[in-house]
This record gives structure tokens, C-alpha cells and sequence, in this order.
């Protein structure tokens, strides 16, 4: 957007209608020359010397007549007018821009008309946006501010329709909308996901657009800087050189400095002709050594080694310079560290230069003239206190003034005008008789040239607006000064002039101030007969008028002759009233606990939840431990909820204990939120901090998914790495994306492409082909039909009717396929639920009823042909396959026409069941059973919500502590925890009261590595194996894998920790990405991930580990082999780094 405060004004002056002895009718209009829509306009009129009535009409006329909109009608009997009309600025007729004219006409006893053209221009709104990085890495959170302004750079609190912000590939991964400013500034902020897209992401609102990059970038462990004078005068003899490094934390540098100064030659052609001469014969000077504790290195250099006199060398001096970090830096790699930089400095004679600041090109006879000389040396700085020599140049006559610069280095003069005639020329210089040379060095001026020319009036009447020099602060009147010449003739009968003041800024007028002069002026009349003086304005100074503004002040005289003047302002910024509130919204996240451990017993504490009668309920818990625990790493504690669904709130950001590194698994971090949301609304416990930490969570997912899609619409586990699209993620991606629009901006198009996508997979008979393997293994065990069915789900879950001919025929499908398996089973029962087919429904569930398997008032669902514990544990023991089918379970329960207090019973036996097989962060054990289980329980706690009575929870340890926790509604949501210390034990809890509650106990202790399960292979080793050269700072980690059992391993996953104090070398994850099976490779600061596409032979990888900082005493590291849908089959191994013990480390230092 253009500024306003830079266009033109246009000036109206039309000369009088009439001629006498006595004033005439002579009239001002001015007009911005610009016109901005939609804001307001200012037009000034100014008419003196009527002496009849007129009719003023003042018209915007287009060019075709029709729509000419009048600015001023208006019959005048006084014999001035002065008016500043406002109105609203048109739109142009077309486009951005119309060329209209401006028409006045007064008719009286005579008529005249005017015209001048003027610019229409629809004016786009100023929108500047700020992040407050331009470069970021995935998982930061991008901060940044909207500020619209107004025609006048003002911030406005104009509300923005939409805030988009998108990703390379033009996704749209975030979206705000009806955003409202807060005092003119908009701040928003995103937390990016930790594995986004790489490249140039754009923040667009109504058409402007900010972009910054996302790069995997590694800042240097330290820079260099080279510290000189940028220029050195030849008297000065010496200067000083410092090289300074510091780390980019800020902690300085310690090391070596190794400096080459070189005075270059003059001209290439003497390098030529010198091949092969030597640096030193090149006056070159080395200087080096140790830094300082402030990490400077500082040395006095000495102009006597340059040539300053020879002709062949150039007055400079070129500093080459490197610094070598100590061996003893906060890190170790196997090469020190060594920056370069470079840096130059000019040695000059002593240069004085005289420059005019604040002059005309013109000058006014009988006006001052008034200028500023100012003085600098040769680098640049002002000089005090010295002597100038002003001379003025006229008619071939020479005029001289001497002026002292002050502390700023300038001197202000005024010279007296009324002799001039033609051209003058002024010139300043250093005064040399006052400045005086002790040291025989050359002095060099550069003075200061004018040529003014004389100002032309007619009549030499002239008006000049004194200049206020400094910057006006604002809020505070300044007084402004005018000098004035006016003619002799102004005519006996006249008492009176008007000198007007037009203030101007940004585009329009400001205000208007005027002056009434008397016709004598105090008697000032000279013997020349022109009339002289001065005279003073407050004038205002506004936050309306910064950075700069315009005055411009003229006076009419009675021959019609205007005599104007003009200066600028120049205005310190500032608010119309302070700035309040906060431009960031903080958002926090819990922190993670990263400890390994196994999951608590599990009991969900309620009253009859169909009768909501009184009750007591009581059970005790075993906390044993295994024998080869490590010794004291064993530790215990119990958490109590008035909510079942509570702690799931709190732990949306760690559900699973596992990695998120493929299209599927990144779900489990998005669908889980949009039911954990629709929960909290129902109940009306959705609290602010909940739904930012839900939103921020599907915010992230969705960006993350849109990684794995493929340029048809469809998704996969590893995105385009993979060949082709996969039915049931996508199904799973659409489902989720359709679900979550109602809490987060998910871009239309990604939703329709996966539809559009997955109906082409629909053949004629409604059922659906399957493209591409599934890495769910359930899935595959259960066969084709609960592929479809899952298929069929999503249909109706995204909202699409029963009656949608996709989704009919697919129902079709359906009940042409027949089958026993409970998983099926147990899908069917849910979509029939979905479409109201009741007797198809109560058929599955009786069905399933028959397969069902009920202890200790639990209820749940077990695959066919797999063997059931022997006993059912305090601990999760379920596979991810019994939990996902025994969740589809209890939202068909709850989906029927009429749930009776019976079908509640058995949802809240399966609610119990579920309960207990969740881990400590109230997730499950894998991907698709986390959704599904969750989506279950939220869709359960929302139906038989109700408020808490009075309910307490009394926990009691083996020596008969009791700690008790009352529960009520206020504190439903409230985590409250006590620690077991009497390890091993039991633990008896008892509830007693009206409500719900979940009861959680938690055990964690560290055991050595399981032994293989017999399904993987793993051999680990490291390079070198011993202690020699420099192990200590890098090791190479060399891995074998291979899968021995039966059922295919779908997804392996390698975890590789490293050893305390070493991070991965990435430039190596190249060698570990070589095998054709791996799909993606993470790294992390302490851990490898390596992401295989099944494992059946053995397979190699590789990659290399480096030293970050030392850490003596290593224990060992920890290597796993799992597969991910099937985490009991898994394998570990434990290494060690070369130079693990204290006697290693000590052995290599003294080698």
C-alpha cells in the first residue's frame, strides 16, 4: 500500500473575476490529488472579496455525467468563506482507480467555472504481518502478529474474515476465522509438529502474504568476529585488532588465533607482473595467540609495517583471521572445531568535510537565509569546536563570516537578502588559519557549494515559514514563526490580509489555522514601501501528523497575486493512547515422563449408574515385583479421579509409550482428541486449557498426516515413499478429518480427495477392493469382511445417509457376507446400530453375548483360537486385537433404540474391562485399539454422566495407612495422588458414597532385558571395540536383525538409545538408510528409530555416534527389536560405548 503521507496536493487558485482600486472576488479551492475509498476526504474553500451574493457548487464529475456526486451547494452573502468540507471518498466507477473531475462554479453577477482532474482510488486495506523467527525447525512454535492499518498506517481494529496458514505443498494447515484485533494488533500463534514438510510455509490474510522457512538446520557451535576501526588516520600511528568467539549460547570461546594483515596492491597488473612474490614482500603482518577468558583475543598494530607512501599499495589494510577452539570445549569432537572470518579497514589522511544541511535552492529578497554547515572527519564522525569560513558569493563580490560548530559539529547561519540579485553562491569551508597541523600528515578538504537562485514575484511580496529543525515531540504546541514582504500596493481602502495555514498529512488536511494582518503591520512599512514582519501560530502536533507533515500557508492579495510558503514537520511517533495487553497467547504442555514401566491395576468405583443408589464397594490389589528387579528401582503410587474420563484429558500428549512415526501411528495423536472434545461439551466440563491442549493436538496431527498422503488422495503409512495408497488408512484419515472439522480448520478438498479416492475402490457389488497390505494385523486375521465393514463405517460416520447410493450398496454388501468371528461380529453389531437396523443389531449382540467372557463382573471378548490367561491379572495383559474388538462392542450396546438399565449393566462390565487394560497415561497398548477403545469410553461416560454426591475413596497400605479422597463435582477433573511406600504389599481401596470414580494404581521398576521371545534375532556391536585413538568422541554402532516367526512382522521397529553424553552423527543416517526395507529413519538427541517395512532375512544397519559432552562411568545402552502391532514379540540388547569405564577414559588420556 502506498503512503498517503507522500502524495501530491493539488492547489486551485483562480484570479479575480474582477478589477478595482479595492479587493476583488478571487477564491482558493484545494484537493487531495488522490482521492482514497473508502475513507473520508477533505476539500478546503476559501472565497474573499465578495460583494454580492453567489451560488458555489463544488461537483466530483464522472466522465459520462450520470453520477456526478456534489461535495458543496451553497448560497454565500458573506463577504469571506472559509470552509472545510468532509465527506465520504466514492468508490472508483471501475476497477482500482477512475480519473474524475473536480468542478467549481460561482454564479453571481458574473460566472465562472473551473475544473481540474482528480484520482479515485480504491484503497486495499494495509495489512502487515511479523513472525518472530524467519527460519524454524519442526516442533517450535511459530508466534506471530497481524496488525491491519488504515489509510494512515494507523492500527485498526478492523476484524479479519480469515487467517490461513499453509504448508509447500499449499495445504491450508491452519485456519482462523472472525479474528478481532486488541488494540489494533492481532497475535496468534501454532505449535508445529515435530516431523513437518521442509521448505517455505505461508501466513496469508485477505490477500497479503508472509511466508518463512522450515529447515533441519544446525547453527555453529560458536562464531567469530574481527573487531577494527573502519578507518585509521595516517597520523594516528597504531590501532587496535581484536578477535573475539563466542558460542551460541553466549558462553565465550576459548582457543587459538591465527591473523594475517596485508595491505593490498593498488593495481592488478602489478600482481601480475609480481608471480611468485611472497606475503611478506606483499607487506603482510601476522599476529596471533591464546584468547582470553572473555574469548578475545586484542593486539596493537602498527602502521609503520605498511607502506604508506608508495603508490603500488592501496591505502588499506585486509585482516584474514581463524580461532581453533581448545581441546577443552563443552564438546569433543574428533577435529576441533576452526571459524574464519574476514574483515578491512581504510587508512586515510586527515579529511574535513563541509556540507549545507537545511537550504533552499532559492532565496526570497528581503528574507533571512537561513542554512546549517556541518563538519566531519574522514571516518565519519561530527568535530567540535572548530572554525568554518562561510563565504558568499555575489556579483563578483566576496562576503566572509566565521562560525564555531558546536558539540554536533554543525554551525547555523542567516544571511541577509536584501541586496541580493541574480544568482549567489555560498560556500563553507575549514577555516585553516585556525586549524592547524602538529604532525606533518596531509590535510584534505571537501567544502560545501550552493547556487541559489532568486524566488520570482511580481510584485516582491513574499511569506516564508520559519523551519522547525529537530523532531517534534508529540503532544506538545509548537510555536511557529513567519516573516512576510508584501508590496505597496495594497490600496488605501483595505484593513485587513488573511494568511491561511493548511497542515497536511498523510493525504489529507489536518487542520486549518489562520491570521488576521493588519493592512500597516505595526507601522513595519520600510522606505521602500514594502511592507515587513513576523508573527507566531501554536501549532498543535498530533499523533495525526507523524512521521511527517506539511505546512503550507499562503496569503491572497488584493491584485489576486498569492504569496506561499511551505516547510516540513518532522514528529516523533506516538500512540493516541498507551498500549495495553498482551500481543502472545502462552500455551503450555505438560511435561512428558519418559520413565519406563508397567501399567497399574485399573477399578472404576461406581453406584448402580441406572439407579444411582448409595453404595460401597471394596477391593485389594497385589503390588509384588519380580525377583531381578535392580535394586531400589522399584516404586508405586495411586491416582483417584472423580471422572473416568479425567486422566485421559490430562495425557492427550502421551497416550501411548511408544513412537509416532508413520501415517497410521500419527493418528493415535489426532482422532483420540475429537472424542476426548465431545466428551467434556456434553458433560460441561470442556475448560478453556482442555480444548487448547485437544485443538493444539489435532492441529499438529493434521499437519503431520497431510505428510503420508499421495498425490491421488489417498493415504499411507510412509506417504509417496510407499507405492500406492492404502484402503483402510485412508478410510481412517477421512473418518478422522470429516469428524474433527467441527473443532479445527481442516481444508475441505483433503476430505473430498480421500472420498473421491476411496469410492473408486467401490466395485459394482457395493463390496470394496483393497489396495495395498494392512499393517493391522487384526484386520488381516478377520478376514475381508471386517475390512469392509470398517469401510463401510466410515461412510456413516462421516455423515454421508444411509440412503447415499455408495453407502447403500455397500450395505448390501454387508448382509450378502456371513460370518462367526467375533471381531466381525462385533463391527456389524456397531454399523447396524449406525443405520437403525435394530433386529440385525440384536442379532450380532446376541451372537456375541454367546462368546463372551465374564469374570469379576467384567465383560470382554477373546480372538478365536488364541489361548485365555489363566487367571485374570491386576496388570493390562489384553492384546491391542481384544480391546479394539471388545470396544466395538459397547458402542453397540449403547447405539440401540432403547438401552435399557440391563444393556447399561453390561456396557458398564465392558467399561470395566477396558478400564483395566489401559496404561498408566490411560492409553492402550497400540494404534487403532487406543482410538477406537476411547472413542467407546467417551461416547459411555457421556450417557451416564451425572453429578457426583457425596463420595469418598479411602486407600489402605499393607500396615493398615489410610489416605482418603472425597470427590465431589468441583474437583471431578482433579488429579489427586498419594505414593506407596511399602513395596511389596497390597493395596486394599475401598469407595463408599453416590458417583463414579476411577481408581488407579501404578507399579514401575527396572528389570534387565527380557530373553528373546524366539520371533526376533539381534546382534549389537560397536566400532572400534576398544579404547584407542578416538573412540571416546566416535563410535560406530553396527546392527543385525532378523524375524524368525511365523506370522508376518508387519511393521519392526529398531529402538537404538545411545549412551549418556553421545548424540547421532546425521550425516550417517544415510549408511543406516541404505536397506531397501527401512521407510524412515528418526533421530533424536538420545535415539535412533529405524521404521522397516516387514523383516524376514537378516538384515544390517549402521550409524555413527559422537561425543556431545563426557560423561565418565557409562552405563550401558539399550537396542529393541519389536514388532509394532504385536508388542510381546520384541528383542534387547545392551552395548556399551568403547570408552564406557573410568579406567578407559583415563587410559586414553594418558596415551
Amino acid at each position: 500500500m502506498r503512503s498517503p503521507a507522500a502524495l501530491p496536493v493539488l492547489l486551485l487558485l483562480i484570479l479575480p473575476l474582477t478589477a478595482g482600486a479595492s479587493a476583488a472576488l478571487s477564491y482558493v479551492v484545494m484537493s487531495p490529488a488522490v482521492i482514497y475509498h473508502p475513507h473520508t476526504a477533505t476539500l478546503w474553500v476559501h472565497l474573499s472579496g465578495l460583494h454580492e451574493p453567489v451560488q458555489v457548487t463544488v461537483q466530483l464529475q464522472r466522465a459520462d455525467r450520470t453520477h456526478n456526486i456534489t461535495l458543496l451547494e451553497r448560497k454565500v452573502q458573506e463577504p469571506h468563506l472559509y470552509l472545510n468540507i468532509t465527506f465520504p471518498a466514492p468508490a472508483p466507477a471501475k476497477g482500482k482507480g477512475e480519473i474524475v473531475n473536480l468542478h467549481i462554479s460561482i454564479q453571481g453577477g458574473s460566472l465562472d467555472v473551473s475544473k481540474k482532474k482528480v484520482m479515485l482510488r480504491a484503497l486495499e486495506p494495509g495489512i502487515f504481518i511479523q513472525t518472530d523467527k524467519a527460519v524454524y525447525r519442526p516442533g517450535q512454535q511459530v508466534k506471530f502478529r497481524i496488525v491491519p492499518l488504515d489509510k494512515d498506517f494507523t492500527p485498526s481494529n478492523k476484524k479479519l474474515r480469515l487467517v490461513f496458514l499453509k504448508d509447500p505443498s499449499g495445504n491450508c494447515i491452519a485456519q482462523w476465522q472472525e479474528v478481532s484485533p486488541r488494540q489494533g494488533i492481532v497475535g496468534l500463534s501454532l505449535p508445529l509438529a515435530a516431523e513437518l514438510a521442509l521448505g517455505t510455509y505461508v501466513i496469508e490474510v485477505e490477500g497479503k502474504r508472509h511466508s518463512f522457512s522450515m529447515e533441519e538446520y544446525v547453527l555453529p557451535k560458536f562464531e567469530m568476529t574481527i573487531d577494527l576501526p573502519a578507518v585509521v588516520l595516517e597520523k594516528d600511528k597504531k590501532f587496535q585488532m581484536e578477535v573475539c568467539g563466542r558460542y551460541t549460547y553466549g558462553k565465550p570461546a576459548q582457543g587459538k588465533v591465527q591473523a594475517s594483515l596485508c595491505q593490498p596492491f593498488r593495481h592488478m597488473r602489478i600482481l601480475h607482473g609480481l608471480h611468485g612474490v611472497t606475503q611478506k614482500k606483499m607487506k603482510c603482518l601476522e599476529a596471533g595467540g591464546q584468547t582470553e577468558k572473555n574469548g578475545c583475543f586484542s593486539t596493537e598494530v602498527w602502521l609503520t609495517a605498511f607502506s604508506l607512501t608508495s603508490s603500488m599499495y592501496q591505502k588499506q589494510v585486509q585482516v584474514q583471521a581463524s580461532l581453533v577452539e581448545d581441546g577443552t570445549a563443552p564438546h569433543s569432537f574428533s577435529t576441533r572445531l576452526e571459524l574464519k572470518n574476514t574483515n578491512s579497514c581504510k587508512i586515510l589522511p586527515e579529511i574535513l568535510t563541509v556540507t549545507f544541511e537545511n537550504t533552499c535552492d532559492f532565496y526570497k529578497p528581503g528574507i533571512p537565509y537561513t542554512g546549517i554547515m556541518l563538519l566531519k572527519g574522514a571516518n565519519g564522525a561530527v568535530l567540535p569546536q572548530k572554525q568554518l569560513l562561510l563565504i558568499v558569493s555575489q556579483q563578483g563580490k566576496d562576503t566572509r563570516q566565521t562560525f564555531l560548530t558546536d558539540r554536533s559539529g554543525r554551525a547555523s547561519f542567516e544571511l541577509e537578502t536584501s541586496g541580493w540579485s541574480r544568482t549567489v553562491s555560498p560556500y563553507g569551508q575549514v577555516n585553516e588559519a585556525a586549524h592547524t597541523q602538529n604532525n606533518g600528515s596531509t590535510l584534505i578538504q571537501q567544502n560545501a557549494y550552493a547556487y541559489l537562485s532568486p524566488f520570482f514575484s511580481v510584485s516582491r511580496s513574499f511569506l516564508r515559514i520559519q523551519q522547525l529543525e529537530s523532531e517534534l515531540p508529540c503532544g506538545q504546541p509548537q510555536q511557529l514563526w513567519v516573516d512576510y514582504i508584501f508590496s505597496k500596493g495594497l490600496g488605501t481602502q483595505l484593513e485587513s490580509l488573511d494568511a491561511v495555514f493548511l497542515v497536511l498529512a498523510k493525504g489529507t488536511i489536518a487542520s486549518v489555522l489562520r491570521k488576521e494582518l493588519p493592512a500597516e503591520a505595526d507601522g513595519s512599512r520600510g522606505m521602500d514601501g514594502l511592507l515587513r514582519g513576523s508573527f507566531s501560530l501554536e501549532l498543535p502536533i498530533g499523533p495525526e501528523l507523524a512521521p511527517i507533515a506539511k505546512v503550507l500557508g499562503y496569503v491572497v492579495l488584493p491584485d489576486g497575486e498569492m504569496v506561499a510558503d511551505s516547510t516540513e514537520l518532522k514528529v516523533a511517533k506516538c500512540f493516541p493512547s498507551k498500549p495495553g495487553g498482551s500481543w502472545w497467547r502462552r500455551r503450555t504442555t505438560p511435561c512428558s515422563d519418559r520413565k519406563v514401566g508397567l501399567p497399574g491395576g485399573v477399578r472404576q468405583c461406581c453406584g448402580d449408574v441406572g439407579q444411582g443408589r448409595l453404595a460401597t464397594v471394596a477391593e485389594e490389589m497385589s503390588l509384588e515385583v519380580p525377583a531381578n528387579i535392580f535394586e531400589a528401582s522399584q516404586r508405586a503410587h495411586v491416582t483417584v479421579m472423580g471422572d473416568i474420563m479425567g486422566s485421559t484429558l490430562q495425557n492427550l500428549d502421551r497416550l501411548l509409550a511408544m513412537p509416532y512415526g508413520c501415517g497410521e501411528q500419527n493418528m493415535v495423536r489426532f482422532a483420540p482428541n475429537i472424542y476426548i472434545q465431545k466428551y467434556p461439551e456434553k458433560s460441561g466440563q470442556l475448560h478453556p486449557d482442555i480444548r487448547a491442549k485437544a485443538q493444539g493436538f489435532l492441529q499438529s496431527g493434521y499437519q503431520r498426516e497431510l505428510l503420508y498422503k499421495h498425490d491421488d488422495g489417498s493415504y499411507s503409512a510412509f506417504g509417496k515413499s510407499d507405492p500406492r495408497g492404502n484402503t483402510w488408512l485412508t478410510a481412517f484419515v477421512l473418518q478422522s478429518f470429516g469428524q474433527a472439522r467441527a473443532n479445527v480448520a481442516i481444508e475441505e478438498r483433503h476430505i473430498m480427495d480421500a472420498l473421491r479416492w476411496l469410492q473408486k475402490q467401490q466395485q459394482e457389488t457395493g463390496c470394496f477392493c483393497s489396495v495395498e497390505k494392512l499393517f493391522n494385523n487384526i484386520l488381516q486375521l478377520s478376514g475381508y469382511q471386517s475390512r469392509l465393514i470398517s469401510l463401510s463405517t466410515v461412510l456413516l460416520e462421516l455423515g454421508l445417509s444411509p440412503a447415499d447410493l455408495k453407502v447403500s450398496s455397500a450395505l448390501q454388501c454387508l448382509e450378502a457376507s456371513a460370518t462367526d468371528d467375533p471381531y466381525t461380529q462385533a463391527l456389524l453389531a456397531y454399523v447396524f446400530g449406525l443405520v437403525g437396523r435394530g433386529a440385525q443389531q440384536q442379532a450380532r449382540l446376541q451372537s456375541l453375548a454367546q462368546h463372551s467372557v465374564s469374570t469379576e463382573e467384567q465383560l470382554y471378548w477373546w480372538r478365536k483360537g488364541k489361548a485365555l490367561p489363566p487367571s485374570q491379572p491386576s496388570w493390562a495383559a489384553a492384546a491391542p486385537a481384544e480391546v479394539e474388538m471388545t470396544a466395538y462392542v459397547l458402542p453397540a450396546y449403547l447405539s440401540q433404540p432403547q438401552v435399557s438399565s440391563a444393556d447399561l449393566g453390561t456396557a458398564s462390565q465392558i467399561v470395566c474391562w477396558l478400564s483395566k487394560q489401559q496404561n498408566p497415561y490411560r492409553g492402550f497398548a497400540s494404534t487403532q485399539d487406543t482410538v477406537v477403545a476411547l472413542q467407546a469410553l467417551a461416547k459411555y461416560t457421556a450417557l451416564t454422566y451425572g453429578s457426583n454426591g457425596d463420595f469418598t475413596v479411602t486407600v489402605t497400605s499393607l500396615t493398615g495407612t489410610a489416605q482418603d479422597f472425597v470427590l465431589h463435582n468441583s474437583n471431578r477433573l482433579l488429579l489427586q495422588r498419594v505414593a506407596l511406600h511399602e513395596l511389596p504389599g497390597t493395596c486394599g481401596v475401598r469407595a463408599r458414597g453416590q458417583g463414579c470414580a476411577l481408581v488407579q494404581v501404578t507399579l514401575r521398576y527396572n528389570v534387565p532385558p527380557p530373553p528373546s521371545t524366539g520371533m526376533f534375532d539381534l546382534r549389537v556391536e560397536v566400532e572400534p571395540g576398544e579404547c584407542m585413538g578416538d573412540a571416546s568422541t566416535l563410535f560406530h554402532l553396527l546392527l543385525w536383525a532378523r524375524y524368525t516367526g511365523e506370522r508376518p512382522a508387519t511393521v519392526v521397529v529398531i529402538e537404538a538409545k545411545l549412551p549418556s553424553g553421545y548424540i547421532p552423527d546425521k550425516s550417517s543416517m544415510v549408511e543406516a538408510r541404505r536397506p531397501k526395507l527401512v521407510k524412515k529413519v528418526e533421530v533424536q538427541p538420545d535415539q535412533v528409530t529405524v521404521y522397516l517395512d516387514q523383516l524376514t532375512k537378516e538384515e544390517t544397519f549402521a550409524f555413527t555416534a559422537m561425543q556431545d559432552f563426557p560423561v565418565r562411568n557409562l552405563q550401558l545402552a539399550t537396542v529393541t527389536l519389536y514388532d509394532y502391532y504385536e508388542m510381546g514379540d520384541c528383542r534387547d540388547a545392551a552395548y556399551s560405548a568403547p570408552c564406557s569405564s573410568e579406567a578407559d577414559g583415563q587410559e586414553q588420556e594418558n596415551s
